[in-house]
């Protein structure tokens, strides 16, 4: 994908050049020709879409179409803002050379008033793209605190003097110039500041690229999700909640809260093991003694558990005045996919935050175009249009995150004998190829899956039933799940998920 994107890239990049000489060219032998800066700004807008195909916002699941909008809409707002600081730098000592120091003044008012409104309109666009991206790629406040938060920290601090700087062009020196000699000199200097700040932010957001997203990085190594699993399980004279912290392949710590069929818990245990087993260990592990940490809890501290995938742990409590008591808890350790996915942005925050932006741009821009004129210019027409458009985006975002969104959805369909009769046939028709006959994940399909279909046994208990519905009917970016709204009705896709929650 990345390949492709970038071959885009280059081609695009190469018609543009040609497109700019062959303007170049003709401009002194042939009139004007509009459709060469239009086609010279496709060939632009199509370079920077590939840009945010192959970044983060092109891998961001669940809100892809959000990302990839909010990415492009940021990158294309930077060109035109940051484009135009370059353009005024390059062209003020001309200015000096050319001008009369009269003329230079008024010159630089008219360019700086036909820049300010198109710098102010970039600007809103830069903070509300900005904030989304950072939403999506961050997520939760813990992952601030890995190299790519850092790094989305550092950058604010770069652009925050951009903004000022900008501010103190466009209040305090931009109604002197044409009548202060001094301001035409400030000018220069503070637009020339602004551009090293600038590339200094270029060179941050270059930085962001090449860092994994810090939600990733969060859910990994465990910030912002919980800090251990817990499975239950029953057996001779016992049942037994195992703690699995912190829920990763590699070294665990394992504490079994032990209690009798009446749920009290047994702390008289003289000696207790916990002997762990997975599908691909054989022999079975040895049997790991578990030291008594109160209250009929048992700890192992650093079990090696090697590989992803479902484990099974026998807890043996020999008891001085009792029978022995053992129980059996099954437990999965996630796949990297699952530990990497463990912290993802919801759809419907997604569209309340860009609805909101898409809300207040609209406006700024509506508020803009009057500045310009209105309806009846041609500059004001354009940005009225683009505003009202960003507005009525904003309001089908908001109302569709409000109204449609799964946060409203409830299971119609008690669990009961006809409904999870309904849910086998379902899944069994769609589901059994890969989950398996009993929802383990073995299936004649599951092979060569990556990552392996879930096992349902394990995982159907750990979601909400509107989550399970969600992943029916809009399957799992990343995995083989597809989607199968548009194969199963509403009622078919809530009766498959009281199945899979009676599975055992």
């Amino acid at each position: 994908d990345w390949g492709r994107a970038w071959a885009w890239r280059m081609a695009l990049t190469a018609a543009f050049a040609a497109n700019l000489l062959l303007e170049r060219r003709s401009r002194d032998a042939e009139p004007p020709r509009p459709w060469s800066g239009l086609a010279g700004l496709a060939f632009a807008a199509g370079a920077m879409w590939t840009i945010s195909l192959a970044g983060h916002a092109g891998e961001t699941p669940a809100v892809r179409a959000h990302a990839l909008f909010a990415d492009f809409l940021h990158l294309a707002a930077a060109a035109f803002w940051v484009g135009a600081l370059f353009h005024l730098t390059l062209s003020a000592p001309l200015f000096f050379r050319r001008l009369s120091a009269e003329q230079r003044g008024e010159t630089m008012a008219a360019l700086l008033q036909r820049f300010s409104a198109m710098a102010m309109l970039s600007v809103g666009a830069v903070l509300v793209s900005g904030v989304f991206s950072a939403w999506a790629q961050v997520t939760v406040r813990d992952a601030l605190d890995t190299p790519y938060g850092r790094a989305l920290l550092a950058k604010l601090a770069l652009t925050l003097p951009v903004f000022g700087l900008g501010a103190i062009n466009f209040l305090w020196l931009r109604p002197r110039l044409a009548r202060v000699e001094a301001a035409a000199v400030w000018f220069k200097r503070l637009i020339t500041g602004e551009v090293a700040l600038a590339v200094l932010v270029i060179a941050a957001a270059g930085l962001l690229t090449s860092l994994e997203p810090a939600r990733q990085v969060a859910a990994r190594e465990g910030r912002g999700v919980a800090e251990s699993l817990t499975f239950h399980g029953g057996g001779l004279h016992a049942h037994v909640t195992l703690d699995v912290t912190p829920g990763r392949h590699g070294a665990n710590d394992l504490t079994a809260h032990v209690t009798d069929h009446h749920g009290n818990p047994i702390a008289d245990a003289s000696h207790v093991t916990v002997t762990i087993t997975h599908p691909e260990a054989d022999p079975p592990d040895a049997a790991l003694h578990a030291a008594h940490a109160g209250e009929g809890r048992y700890a192992v501290e650093a079990a090696q558990l090697g590989a992803a995938g479902q484990w099974e742990a026998t807890v043996e409590a020999h008891r001085p005045d009792a029978m022995h008591a053992q129980a059996t808890v099954e437990f999965w350790i996630p796949t990297q996919y699952e530990v990497d996915t463990q912290i993802m942005p919801s759809p419907d925050t997604a569209g309340l935050i860009l609805g909101i932006g898409l809300l207040a741009l609209g406006g700024l821009f509506m508020v803009v175009a009057l500045t310009l004129g209105g309806w009846y210019t041609r500059a004001g027409a354009g940005v009225m249009a683009s505003g009202l458009a960003g507005f009525v985006a904003g309001v089908a975002l908001v109302v569709a995150a409000q109204v449609g969104g799964d946060a409203d959805l409830r299971n119609p369909f008690p669990p009961d004998e006809q409904s999870i009769q309904a849910g086998r046939q379902v899944y069994e028709a769609n589901c059994l190829s890969c989950h398996g006959e009993t929802g383990r994940g073995d299936g004649p399909a599951a092979d060569g899956l990556e990552p392996p279909p879930a096992n349902l046994v394990l995982h159907a208990p750990l979601h909400p039933d509107v989550g399970l519905f969600a992943f029916v009917r809009d399957g799992i970016p990343g995995t083989s799940m597809a989607a199968f709204g548009d194969i199963l009705t509403a009622e078919e896709a809530w009766h498959v998920v009281n199945y899979m929650k009676s599975l055992e």
